[in-house]
C-alpha cells in the first residue's frame, strides 16, 4: 500500500480513494481519522487532509473484521499461545478477536481467575483488539462470578452439551442454573450444541466393533446429535429468558429449528464456520485425523444448504473456531480416530476463503461486511464501536484487494499447527492493509506493530 504525506489538516490520517463497503452496499469516499476514531467520511472531492495519507485507490475499504470464536493455549491442549493466535488473526485481515477462555477439565478455574490472568496477558502481548468468552465449569462458586464478569466487560459465557466422557458436558441442572444466572446478569450464553449422550454411546459402539478408521468418526456425530442439543438449548433458554448463541452450526435442519425460535421472539444468534461451508467429509480420506473437528465435516449437500441459509440471512455470522493442534499430536488418530483431539487451525485463512467462496456464488463484498463485522459486533456488544464504518466508531479498517490471487500453503501460516485443511487452494481476494484504531497493523503481508499494541475491549 502507498502511505504518503500531505499538507496538515484536522486529521491524523486520511484513507483516500477507496470504495467503502458496509453491510448495505458500497460507495466511493475518503475517511478522516483522529485519535483512533473515524472523524469524517467525505466525498473524494472534499479534499480531506492529514499528515499521513493512505492511498486506497482501486481497493475496497471494509469495516474491521471480527473473529468471534477462536481457541488458544489457555491451560489447555491447544498449541498457539494467545499472542501467536492473535498474530495469525491479524495476518488474515482480522482487527478484533474474541477468544475462548476454556482450560482443560483438570484445571477448573473460575471466570474471574481466568479473566485476571489472560486479560493482563493480552494487554501485554496482543497485536489487535480482543475480548473473551468465558467457560463456566460445574464447580462451586463459578456461577456466583457471572455478575462481576459482566460488569467487567465480559458478558458472554460458554457451555458444552457434548464431551461427557471427558468431563466437559454440562449437566441439565448446571445448564439451567447457568442460564438463569446469565439472564439475571444481562449476559449471553454460547453453546456447543451436540448431544453428548448420543455421541458417547456411538463412540463406544464404534470402538467395540473395531470401526476406528477416520471415516468411522462420522457415525459418532450424526446430524441428529446437533438437532437434539439445539432443541434442548432453545427450550431451556426460552424458559429462563437467557439470550443464546448457537455456535458452529453444521446442518440446515438445526438452522430451521432456530429460525422457528426467532420467529417466536426468542433472542438467539446463529454462527457457522468456513469449514462447514467449504469443506466436506471427503476430507477425512485425504487428511485423516487432521480433519477431525466437532461438529464433523458433513456431506457436500449439507454445505450447500448452509450457504443458502447464510445468504438468506438465516445464519447470522461466521467464526473460525480456530483450534490449533500439531499434526504430531493428532497422529494417534490414524490408528484410532477416537484417540486424538478435535479441532483444526483456521483463523488466518477465514477471510480469503470466505471472500473467494462468496464471490463465486455472486455475493458482494457487503456480505462479508455483514457476516464478519456488523453482525458479530451486534451479537457480542461491540457495535457501534466495532463492526461498522461510521463517524465515531473505532478506525478499524481493512483495505481489500478483490483481484489478488494467492495459493494457501501450510508453510505460509503463522500458527504452529504445521498444516491447513485448505492446502493448495487458490483464492481470489486478499487483505493488503489493516488499521486498528487508526494504526496500521498489517501492510502487504507483514505485521507493522509490536506485541502490546492491541487492547482489551470491554463489551
Amino acid at each position: 500500500m502507498t502511505v504518503s504525506a500531505s499538507i496538515g489538516g484536522p486529521f491524523d490520517t486520511v484513507v483516500r480513494g477507496g470504495e467503502i463497503v458496509v453491510s448495505s452496499g458500497s460507495y466511493p469516499a475518503d475517511i478522516g481519522i483522529r485519535d483512533g476514531r473515524i472523524a469524517a467520511i467525505a466525498a473524494p472531492e472534499a479534499g480531506l487532509r492529514a499528515p499521513e495519507v493512505i492511498d486506497a485507490a482501486g481497493r475496497f475499504v471494509l469495516p474491521g473484521f471480527i473473529d468471534p470464536h477462536f481457541h488458544f493455549k489457555c491451560h489447555s491442549h491447544h498449541l498457539d499461545t494467545l499472542p501467536v493466535a492473535l498474530e495469525s488473526a491479524a495476518l488474515g485481515g482480522i482487527t478484533t478477536a474474541l477468544a475462548m477462555l476454556i482450560p482443560n477439565v483438570d484445571t477448573p478455574l473460575r471466570p474471574l481467575e481466568l479473566i485476571e490472568e489472560f486479560q493482563a496477558f493480552g494487554e501485554r502481548e496482543a497485536v489487535i483488539d480482543f475480548g473473551f468468552h468465558v467457560h463456566l465449569p460445574e464447580i462451586p462458586g463459578a456461577l456466583e462470578q457471572i455478575e462481576a464478569a459482566v460488569a467487567a466487560g465480559h458478558p458472554s459465557f460458554k457451555l458444552f452439551l457434548a464431551y461427557k466422557s471427558i468431563g466437559r458436558m454440562a449437566s441439565d441442572a448446571h445448564l439451567l442454573a447457568t442460564m438463569e444466572a446469565i439472564a439475571a446478569a444481562g449476559g449471553t450464553l454460547l453453546v456447543h450444541a451436540e448431544d453428548g449422550e448420543l455421541i458417547d454411546r456411538r463412540i463406544a459402539q464404534q470402538i467395540a466393533r473395531g470401526r476406528i478408521a477416520p471415516r468411522d468418526f462420522l457415525f459418532a456425530h450424526p446430524a441428529e446429535a446437533e438437532y437434539l442439543a439445539v432443541e434442548k438449548a432453545l427450550d431451556l433458554a426460552r424458559l429462563t429468558g437467557c439470550p443464546l448463541v448457537i455456535l458452529h452450526i453444521s446442518t440446515a435442519r438445526a438452522v430451521e429449528r432456530i429460525q422457528q425460535a426467532k420467529a417466536e421472539g426468542q433472542a438467539v444468534w446463529v454462527e457457522t464456520c468456513p469449514q462447514y461451508l467449504e469443506l466436506s467429509d471427503d476430507l477425512l480420506r485425504r487428511f485423516g485425523p487432521l480433519a477431525k473437528v466437532s461438529p464433523p465435516l458433513r456431506a457436500q449437500a449439507d454445505a450447500e444448504a448452509l450457504w443458502r441459509d447464510l445468504i438468506a440471512g438465516r445464519i447470522d455470522f461466521v467464526g473460525s473456531d480456530h483450534s490449533p493442534h500439531s499434526a504430531e499430536s493428532k497422529r494417534g488418530g490414524y490408528g484410532n480416530i477416537f484417540d486424538c483431539w478435535y479441532g483444526a487451525p483456521g483463523v488466518q485463512t477465514m477471510l480469503p476463503v470466505m471472500h473467494d467462496a462468496a464471490h463465486k456464488r455472486g455475493q458482494p463484498l457487503s456480505a462479508l461486511a455483514r457476516w464478519h463485522a456488523e453482525q458479530p459486533a451486534r451479537a457480542y456488544g461491540l457495535y457501534p464501536r466495532k463492526g461498522v464504518i461510521q463517524v465515531g466508531s473505532d478506525a478499524d479498517l481493512v483495505i481489500w484487494d478483490a483481484e489478488k490471487e494467492v495459493t494457501i500453503r501450510a508453510e505460509d501460516q503463522h500458527g504452529q499447527s504445521g498444516y491447513t485443511l485448505y492446502e493448495g487452494r487458490g483464492v481470489r481476494g486478499w487483505p493488503v492493509m489493516t488499521l486498528v484504531r487508526g494504526q496500521v497493523v498489517l501492510d502487504d503481508g507483514r505485521l507493522r506493530v509490536e506485541r502490546g499494541s492491541g487492547s482489551f475491549i470491554p463489551r
